[in-house]
């Protein structure tokens, strides 16, 4: 970013240089619309003269002179032009950033260096974490044009340093947009950088659209652990809905550490579910070796394995029940026996009945379905039952909708 502004404002800067006039008395500017004093007209020749004798040494030595001389605006202008080129030449990084503030400061700079001005001075001011400073110049620059996208992503990153995570958000999909419309792709870190924002300043819309769009362009196991994980602790989650989190963060292989297989084997073992629980456990351990001596893993397990044979047998009469129940609260019971045990094709039409004979949370019913749906393999089925899922509960929905879009890649 540097260098290619240095290279810019240069460049934007090499057209007007070249066109200043040899400050020589007998000799008028080249361009009348500029005013030039006499006095600095005097002081400015010698350092032009240096300058185009590649004598950087007495163009430096020349240019105080030159400065104490300038009165005009145009004068201004063009001694922190010629700061600007001595210092770029010395690769002084000091002497280029009070060139271009002077050159701007004149009040006389031309529209093609304005943004590129400004883009120089923000960018420096950011370096120096001087953040509202470098919010104004960074402004400025885009307003009159500088919109590569880039110079958005640091003016978004600038509205983050300062906690102004609205305003850096709208920027950081402002430059998302720009590079794609570019051709070119968009580096991981941006999404990254909209996703910590919108986390540190616990918006949960915003947290999952940028979980989602980090997923959908960089679909890897590790990032979909980020957009849950991060989904999960942002919000004050009904174990229930937190359960449907974990699932799905099992389907894409992003569960990790003993935190997340306990909570997970915990909540399963408190809603009833002891297949589930055991299923979890066994999954950990088979994960690392290291979770077979956790203490609290162990008991989960030792808890739930007794249960699992009478719960199985439990569910011939309960579906019997079930289907001759006024609601449809039996179904959903018997439904998310099935679905916690991986038998989505007895889920499913448990499920479908719950919802036709309703009593029931429809929301959490068709979150339910769509999972069976999807771990089954009816991938427009389960969209239809996600799409279905409105509330609390649509945000899920639309994680497990960007799952059947976007499996997590190796």
């Amino acid at each position: 970013m540097k260098t290619l502004t240095n290279l810019a404002l240069a460049a934007a800067l090499a057209t007007g240089f070249v066109a200043v006039p040899a400050y020589a008395k007998e000799k008028a500017p080249a361009a009348p619309a500029q005013n030039f004093s006499k006095e600095f007209r005097a002081a400015a020749g010698p350092l032009q003269k240096a300058l185009q004798a590649k004598d950087n040494a007495a163009a430096l030595a020349a240019l105080p002179a030159a400065e104490a001389a300038a009165s005009t605006p145009d004068d201004k202008y063009t001694a922190g032009q010629f700061r600007y080129s001595i210092s770029a030449n010395l690769k002084d990084d000091k002497g280029m950033t009070a060139g271009a503030k002077a050159m701007l400061d004149s009040g006389a700079a031309p529209a093609a260096v304005l943004g590129p001005l400004n883009l120089h001075l923000g960018r420096e001011a950011y370096f120096a974490k001087d953040y509202p400073t470098a919010e104004r110049y960074l402004s400025e620059a885009i307003r009159v044009g500088s919109k590569a996208p880039d110079i958005l992503i640091l003016a978004a990153d600038v509205q983050f340093k300062q906690k102004k995570y609205p305003a850096g958000l709208a920027l950081a999909e402002e430059a998302v947009n720009a590079q794609k419309a570019s051709g070119q792709p968009v580096s991981e870190d941006w999404y990254n950088r909209g996703l910590a924002a919108a986390y540190n300043a616990k918006l949960g819309a915003d947290a999952v659209k940028w979980s989602s769009m980090l997923v959908r362009a960089y679909p890897t196991a590790s990032n979909w652990r980020s957009a849950l994980v991060l989904y999960r602790d942002s919000k004050s989650l009904d174990p229930q809905l937190t359960l449907d989190v974990y699932r799905l963060m099992r389907m894409t292989k992003s569960i990790a550490g003993e935190r997340d297989y306990y909570d997970y084997a915990a909540i399963a073992s408190e809603r009833g579910l002891p297949g589930e629980t055991k299923a979890v456990v066994d999954m950990a351990v088979a994960s690392d070796a290291k979770l077979a001596t956790s203490k609290n893993l162990a008991e989960l397990r030792t808890a739930a394995t007794p249960k699992i044979t009478a719960d199985l047998a439990s569910f011939p009469a309960s579906e019997k029940a079930a289907n001759s129940a006024p609601t449809g609260r039996g179904a959903m019971g018997v439904a998310d026996g099935y679905l916690s045990y991986g038998q989505d094709a007895k889920a499913i039409p448990m499920y479908r009945l719950a919802l036709q004979k309703g009593g029931i949370d429809a929301d959490a019913a068709n979150t339910r379905l769509g999972i069976a749906l999807a771990r089954s393999g009816d991938k427009e089925g389960a969209k239809a039952a996600f799409q279905a899922v409105k509330g609390p509960r649509a945000e899920i929905a639309s994680l497990w909708l960007l799952y059947l879009d976007v499996p997590p890649t190796a």
